[in-house]
């Protein structure tokens, strides 16, 4: 009998050592940054002028540090919202792959009174992001990202940098960026070491055990969707006699379609009394600043990656709060809706001044 199993065997390692190797259990990609969306903030390049994209792209691999001298993007002073974006290079999956985990990490330092957030997104998707507070020292920061739904998604794969910052912040900088992606089913090196001698018999007692079926993964969590932001930081101006106020809005270039949706002005505060107005005027502005506390409306259709003035309808009994030229203080509250109908809401304290 054992004689019988030798002769079996020899062909059969034979026929084995012609099969395909069996894939891999992982393989990790990184990607770096390589095209930049056009794009309007208050963000700057060193040196002055250099494509975004290959200012991030350092090829360098963490812990070792990218070069700090005169090859980073800032941002200086007073940004609210203010962001800057790229798209990375996209990884060469084989047949089957299937990405697994993600990363997105940046080398950065965080200036005074500034926060830095920096997002991964899958095409619309944002699938992680990370803020950084002021301060935060120059190293490397990672923020844990889904991974992207399919190969496909893999290889549409973007980051942005948003900065937020009061008057008088210091500079924020960013020197390299990057993403990781974790695939599982890459296929595997050949063996290198000499195959098992095809007459050893296998032991009488060995018995093979049931292969698990594999889990399903958990579905991506949702994300929000690519926002319209208020691009200003002077006080909104109200022309002299207009019922509406143009106010600036820009649609980030990820947003596939462009941003749709609405934008209401809330008062942030009681309007000013004084005597030199007439007692209509003073009732009518303490009854908005009591109860009627939508100030404005309107509607917006914004082009990706344009900056677009839109129309804010001021309600007639909010109107005598901007008489005089006077100052008022609202909160902005934007609100953009995706093809699903999925929203993402956006709020910004704003000024408004009548202009003369």
């Amino acid at each position: 009998m054992l004689t019988l199993r030798r002769r079996l065997l020899v062909p059969l390692a034979a026929a084995l050592a012609c099969l395909p190797a069996a894939p891999a259990a992982a393989a990790t990609y990184v990607l770096r940054p390589s095209a930049t969306y056009p794009t309007f903030s208050s963000w700057t390049t060193s040196p002055a002028g250099a494509d975004l994209a290959g200012v991030l792209d350092d090829a360098v691999t963490r812990p070792a540090a990218p070069s700090v001298s005169g090859d980073y993007v800032q941002s200086i002073g007073a940004a609210n919202g203010q962001w800057v974006s790229t798209y990375l290079a996209a990884p060469s999956l084989a047949s089957g792959e299937t990405p697994t985990a993600a990363r997105l990490y940046v080398y950065a330092q965080v200036g005074s009174m500034s926060t830095l957030t920096f997002t991964l997104w899958a095409g619309t998707q944002s699938i992680g992001y990370a803020t950084l507070p002021a301060g935060s020292p120059a190293g490397w920061y990672t923020a844990t990202a889904t991974a992207p739904s399919s190969a496909t998604a893999a290889g549409h794969l973007a980051l942005t940098l948003r900065v937020d910052a009061a008057t008088g912040a210091t500079a924020t900088r960013v020197y390299a960026a990057a993403a990781e992606v974790d695939t599982t089913g890459a296929p595997a090196a050949p063996p290198s070491g000499p195959a098992p001698a095809a007459d050893t018999p296998p032991a009488d007692d060995v018995v093979s055990a049931p292969v698990p079926a594999p889990r399903a993964p958990a579905a991506p969590p949702v994300a929000s969707a690519p926002a319209a932001q208020i691009d200003a930081t002077a006080p909104l101006l109200l022309p002299a006699g207009a019922p509406a106020l143009p106010v600036p809005l820009a649609c980030p270039a990820i947003a596939a379609g462009g941003c749709h949706g609405t934008i209401v002005l809330r008062l942030a505060e009681s309007a000013p009394r004084e005597k030199s107005r007439s007692r209509r005027a003073r009732a009518r502005a303490a009854r908005c600043a009591r109860g009627c506390r939508v100030i404005g409306e309107g509607r917006f259709d914004v082009a990706a990656g344009k900056t677009k003035r839109v129309r804010v309808k001021i309600a007639k009994a909010a109107r005598n709060l901007f008489a005089g030229g006077r100052t008022v203080r609202a909160t902005a509250v934007v609100t953009t809706r995706d093809a699903t109908g999925r929203a993402t809401v956006v709020t910004k304290p704003v000024s408004i001044r009548a202009s003369d």
